[in-house]
């Protein structure tokens, strides 16, 4: 998952689009995300959700620290 990503790398990372299949898992990912971008949100999908099952895509954009 997204933490074997290393430190040197995340500045050159500009956004990133996650899906998560359990409310655990998007919370963790909004966490991770939080500490390397200033906009981090997500998108539940109300279909699925109706049915019990827990979909989300996790957005981050505007990285903290610019690439070079």
């Amino acid at each position: 998952m997204l933490e074997g990503v290393a430190a040197a790398d995340w500045p050159r990372i500009r956004q990133v689009v996650v899906e998560t299949h359990s409310d655990e898992l998007r919370h963790r990912v909004r966490r991770l995300l939080g500490t390397h971008f200033a906009t981090v949100g997500d998108v539940t999908d109300d279909a699925l959700e109706a049915c019990g099952l827990e979909r989300a895509v996790v957005f981050a954009r505007e990285p903290l620290i610019a690439s070079g």
